[in-house]
């Protein structure tokens, strides 16, 4: 009689176990993605065309340095910031001009649609280091370029108050927010 009786404990422990290792090959959980992106102009000039432009910060400087891109001056036009839902595709706005559509391939994988001035430009499926932000950039006129940056951001890190609204924009832990 133990037996039969153990019988479907037996069952439900494989049906958990086989369950959950297909929850980890999928990545995890819901296995949404926090990612901000930013419009960067790069140039030699000492200032942005723009005074709306502030300068980037010295940690992705210090990147920008160690890549291809070799301008002396890189300013931030425009952040976003989104969660995007394991499948599904977010727009984020850059500006009039620049727009990409970002889809959570799953396993920190995306696939980020470029569209300049409403024209499609370029698909690319990478994956988001934790260490190492994407970079896309294209020639601009008179020897300056652009660049959108893309990196994965946890959501205590993501800075409240910067060039434009936010998409899902999270608020920093710590003090509670009381209004005036």
């Amino acid at each position: 009689m133990k037996r039969l009786s153990s019988c479907p404990v037996a069952i439900w422990v494989a049906f958990c176990l086989l369950s959950n290792s297909a929850r980890l090959e999928a990545g995890g959980g819901d296995a949404a993605i926090k990612l901000q992106a930013q419009l960067i102009w790069g140039t030699n000039e000492e200032t942005s065309p723009d005074p709306k432009h502030k300068a980037i910060g010295p940690e992705l400087a210090e990147k920008l340095k160690k890549s291809p891109y070799r301008w002396k001056n890189y300013f931030e036009v425009n952040r976003v910031v989104a969660e995007i839902p394991l499948n599904e595709k977010k727009p984020f706005k850059m500006s009039e001009q620049c727009e990409i559509d970002v889809k959570n391939v799953g396993g920190d994988h995306v696939e980020i649609n470029m569209i300049g001035q409403g024209t499609p430009v370029s698909v690319h499926k990478e994956k988001v280091a934790p260490d190492w932000p994407l970079i896309f950039s294209g020639n601009s006129k008179g020897g300056n370029a652009w660049m959108v940056v893309v990196k994965k951001v946890e959501p205590s890190t993501v800075k409240v108050g910067t060039n434009s609204p936010k998409v899902d924009a999270a608020v920093p832990t710590g003090k509670p927010i009381t209004p005036k």
